[in-house]
């Protein structure tokens, strides 16, 4: 998403500029440089790379563990329902 600029105080609008895939996704830490800090890198199984810049380190950490998430989450519940047998579990 890009910010479209409204300045002035009021409510922040973005838009869509191209959707990606989280599942199809590889997240590639970028160490510091010269360059930039706080970068991420988004690589799709299909297209370029696009890089998401974050404002400081532990902006990029929460950015860092959302995508992760996202990206095994739907293994990790596949596994479990397919191994944890289900219980019924009863409050008293």
């Amino acid at each position: 998403m890009v910010a479209a600029g409204g300045g002035g105080g009021g409510a922040q609008q973005l838009k869509l500029k191209e959707k990606l895939h989280i599942r199809k996704l590889e997240l590639v830490d970028r160490p510091d440089t010269d360059e930039g800090r706080h970068m991420v890198e988004l690589c799709p199984r299909v297209g370029p790379a696009v890089l998401l810049a974050c404002a400081s380190c532990a902006e990029k950490r929460h950015w860092m563990c959302d995508l992760v998430m996202l990206n095994t989450k739907p293994m990790l519940d596949r596994f479990l329902d397919r191994y944890v047998p289900h219980t019924l579990l009863v409050v008293v």
